[in-house]
């Protein structure tokens, strides 16, 4: 699978693994999950955009993540896992 560049500057693609390569990967843990890295300011200056977790959580409560999340049920795609997030307001 041939993965292309999503807008101007550099590619990125050839550091990122396909789906199928992160499936074959012998990761430790039992619980399948996703996460979603949402860039933005490409090229010129790149961030990413992380969440705090709610503090009433029972695990990992207030810490910073980036989005995502279990897989709930076994054949859903991890895809699914990880949530609509809208991107940064630009200051004008």
């Amino acid at each position: 699978m041939t993965q292309k560049s999503a807008g101007p500057g550099p590619d990125l693609s050839r550091l990122l693994l396909t789906p199928e390569a992160a499936a074959r990967l012998d990761a430790h843990g039992g619980t399948d999950a996703g996460v979603l890295l949402p860039m933005y300011g490409w090229p010129d200056r790149p961030g990413l955009v992380f969440t705090e977790r709610r503090s009433d959580l029972r695990r990992h409560a207030g810490e910073i993540s980036f989005p995502g999340g279990r897989q709930e049920k076994p054949d859903e795609d991890l895809r699914s896992t990880a949530p609509s997030t809208s991107p940064p307001r630009r200051d004008s």
